[in-house]
């Protein structure tokens, strides 16, 4: 069979091809691996049963772990493709070195962002999907090499998120639920979340990131264990899976954990609590906040743009009244994390 070739003659290819690199090169990194879904791609590439959407999934991206699961929602893994970058953008008259450096492809990316949701962030006006609890919109999922300096060019450099979010908000939760033994081991390490981060990253020989990444997850269920959650986000590093699992803090911050979701699954009334169930439950509690953040921040008239446990906008906001309107709208009693991205 003869290999595909995309005719580049056509307006309407050219168009396709430009809107693939754009999006691979705002979502994709070359070195750091994203679960990426198939819906999307066909989105932004063409069906991938089509000559042309196969064509570019193969040009653009690799494929570093092709293990998905559909019940898990796990899609699989890629990486950009900077040489299937540079040709196809050579292709369409857009002169780009045969290898681009990282700095090369962000320009592409970032004039890509501002061509396609520019105009969208300039007006402040917002479209969200709510699945699973969380509100979604295609310009969350652009990568923060891309989406800081993309909405600070439009003033949005104000960036807030929930302090502690998941284990500030599940523990406060079971306690409007009824529970009233002491979780210690969560309350310090909500007062010194830092501390704990930087010491846990050390003792496991990994970066700060992937420290929180951890404990959050396991607030919402990760387990130790061959293809589970926890050996996922230490990217198979078993040396540190075992530390993990010897660790007299971790298993402290287990029993914790588990007294928090013993009291919420009686009040939910559920029979089981598998991970997914336990982060629909948070992301409801979550969201039940944020909500009440964005009520404050139209009554400010401020315009802002939301990311699961926070949001960035073009104003300052005062972060005393805003924990007091939480307070009484939710119950909850909230603090928050602010940065200026330096533009």
């Amino acid at each position: 069979m003869e290999k595909y070739k995309p005719d580049y003659n056509r307006k309407n290819t050219r168009a396709a091809v430009a809107r693939a690199i754009g999006y691979a090169t705002a979502n994709l990194s070359t070195e750091k691996p994203r679960r990426w879904s198939s819906r999307h791609m066909d989105k932004w590439f063409g069906h991938m049963h089509k000559p042309l959407g196969k064509f570019l999934r193969q040009t653009l991206t690799v494929c570093v772990d092709n293990h998905y699961d559909m019940m898990a929602k796990k899609c699989k893994s890629y990486t950009l493709n900077a040489r299937g970058v540079a040709h196809l953008s050579n292709a369409i008259g857009v002169v780009v070195a045969s290898i681009p450096s990282a700095n090369d492809l962000n320009e592409i990316a970032l004039d890509w962002a501002k061509q396609t949701y520019g105009d969208t962030i300039a007006s402040g006006d917002f479209e969200y999907a709510e699945k699973s609890g969380r509100l979604w919109n295609d310009i969350g999922n652009l990568k923060n090499a891309i989406r800081k300096p993309l909405f600070a060019n439009y003033g949005y450099v104000n960036e807030y998120d929930i302090s502690c979010a998941a284990p500030n908000i599940l523990s406060q939760y079971a306690r409007q639920c009824g529970m009233t033994r002491p979780i210690n081991t969560i309350d310090e390490y909500i007062a010194h979340k830092e501390e704990y981060r930087n010491s846990l990253a050390d003792e496991l020989g990994v970066d700060y990131s992937t420290a929180k990444r951890l404990i959050n997850a396991k607030f919402n269920g990760a387990r130790l264990g061959a293809r589970n959650s926890i050996i996922d986000i230490l990217d198979n590093n078993w040396d540190a899976h075992d530390k993990l699992k010897h660790m007299t803090w971790w298993m402290l911050l287990h029993k914790d954990i588990k007294k928090i979701w013993d009291t919420i699954k009686a009040e939910q009334c559920v029979r089981t609590l598998d991970a997914r169930t336990r982060w629909q439950i948070y992301f409801e509690q979550e969201l039940k906040v944020m909500k009440s953040v964005h009520k404050y921040l139209d009554k400010c008239n401020i315009k802002y743009f939301h990311e699961h446990d926070g949001w960035r906008c073009n104003s300052a906001v005062d972060l005393h009244q805003l924990k007091l309107h939480v307070t009484k709208s939710t119950g909850y009693t909230i603090y928050f994390d602010y940065e200026v991205f330096d533009v």
